[in-house]
């Protein structure tokens, strides 16, 4: 099957009930939570797109050659966890509304309920034992994988064309490809951003410099002791070496951490509908630990809470990296800007 049909796979089973889901909100434990997850979802389309580009694009052919998993779940996709995710998975993909003379679709449509780990193995396990004796049991990405991991999760392959993700994907594969360690996440791997920032719109009110600062503190709310003390000696490399600065503002959201969109009205951005933010895994974005004790610090004074790099872009040469986490009704973390010439 050359091209995902399976336009009914955008959304969940009716047996899983997740359709209505927020997908901040939903568990990893499904197909359709992963595609829908800001970190996974792109990173699989990434890798779908790679699959299909491999003997076009040599930054495609780069990160395949780079993995080390059968299945080409691995660095510089995913980390050991996010591996461990997406095998088990269970499939809950509706495939309605699919041709049903293509031999391929039935073949998936009787993997619902399974792992994804398992309905793979299973769907390849005959090509794999021809091909054993050869030493080669690799399945061919093109082929064999990327229709397959396309109806699992519910992608439509039109959305790898979509101009948008393409730009995103150019601009940051070019950092790629300075990568001396292609074995390892890098701190080039940041490409990796959120799917849904992937597909809004960057208009020119994404583009228009900010000339303000943004608000970090809210009157009244109290910085954690932890980030206060991190704050004191903590410093951000790059053209300039900046401080980091603390960052104690008013968050009730119900959903655990801000959108982008959230995000940008929070700190007061000038466009928040338009603004350039990414939400980025603090893992991928200090993948060297230099800035372990920032997160860490973070992490401690929400207790535990789940931690996230906002990527704020202000104009060409200057970022912000908001290092985040909430608690008892609050946004807290430490921000530091970064100067690229």
């Amino acid at each position: 099957m050359g091209k995902n049909k399976n336009k009914g796979a955008n959304k969940a089973s009716s047996q899983s009930n997740l359709g209505a889901a927020s997908p901040s909100t939903m568990a990893l434990t499904t197909t359709y939570a992963i595609a829908k997850d800001p970190i996974l979802g792109y990173r699989l389309r990434v890798l779908l797109y790679d699959f299909l580009n491999v003997t076009k694009d040599p930054n495609s052919e780069k990160r395949i050659n780079s993995t080390t998993n059968e299945y080409y779940l691995s660095c510089p996709y995913f980390d050991e966890t996010q591996a461990t995710t997406l095998k088990g998975a269970i499939i809950d993909i509706e495939f309605g509304g699919l041709d049903e003379a293509d031999a391929d679709v039935i073949d998936h449509v009787t993997q619902l309920g399974q792992s994804f780990e398992t309905a793979v193995q299973v769907l390849l396990s005959s090509f794999i034992d021809k091909r054993r004796a050869s030493g080669d049991t690799r399945p061919c990405g093109p082929h064999h994988l990327a229709p397959m991991y396309a109806d699992f999760f519910g992608i439509d392959i039109d959305e790898l064309k979509d101009a948008k993700f393409l730009s995103r994907l150019r601009r940051l594969n070019t950092r790629l490809l300075s990568n001396s360690r292609p074995l390892k996440m890098s701190n080039d791997d940041d490409y990796m951003s959120f799917l849904n920032k992937a597909n809004q719109d960057t208009g020119a009110g994404a583009s228009t410099q900010e000339k303000t600062a943004f608000k970090a503190k809210d009157h009244g709310v109290e910085v954690p002791k932890a980030i206060a003390e991190v704050c004191k000696k903590a410093v951000y490399t790059s053209d300039a070496d900046e401080p980091f600065e603390e960052v104690s503002l008013k968050w009730q959201g119900s959903n655990g951490l801000p959108s982008e969109t959230e995000f940008a009205k929070l700190i007061n951005h000038s466009s928040p509908d338009s603004a350039d933010i990414d939400i980025l895994d603090p893992l991928t974005w200090d993948s060297d630990g230099k800035y372990a004790d920032v997160i860490d610090a973070v992490r401690e004074a929400s207790q535990g809470n789940d931690v996230r790099v906002y990527q704020v872009s202000r104009d060409t040469t200057r970022t912000e990296y908001w290092v985040v986490s909430h608690f008892d009704g609050k946004l807290i973390g430490a921000k530091a800007l970064s100067v690229e010439s």
